[in-house]
């Protein structure tokens, strides 16, 4: 059986090394077209109001678009990675007030145990 203070010390490190590759890590992100052209109609509106003929600009607004999704996408993406880490948090600390609370209660069922025989 675990020490508490080692079990702690593994949990911690644990939830700290799976946060620290989730902020250095990519995130893959999926968009669709109808977000693409969303996007693309709030670059639109955001830019020059004279009509666009510029293929280049057009795909830099396009990347511009692309740019937005992504950033919302992670970020989406980080609160439900975030929420997972804390119910894993909650989890483990939970666990490890249980293992403090069998400890507690072996350690009074010893001392019942020798007071009975003494």
């Amino acid at each position: 059986m675990l020490i508490p203070k080692t079990f702690l010390f593994i949990v911690v490190f644990v939830f700290v090394l799976f946060v620290g590759l989730f902020l250095l890590s990519e995130i893959p992100v999926i968009i669709t077209s109808d977000e693409v052209s969303l996007a693309l109609s709030e670059s639109i509106d955001e830019s020059v109001v004279t009509p666009i003929v510029n293929e280049a600009k057009v795909e830099m607004l396009v990347k511009q678009s692309v740019a937005k999704l992504e950033q919302r996408q992670a970020t989406r993406l980080k609160y439900l990675v975030s929420a997972y880490f804390a119910i894993w948090l909650i989890f483990f600390v939970y666990t490890f007030w249980l293992v403090r609370m069998q400890s507690e209660l072996l350690k009074r069922l010893e001392l019942v145990e020798k007071s009975r025989k003494a």
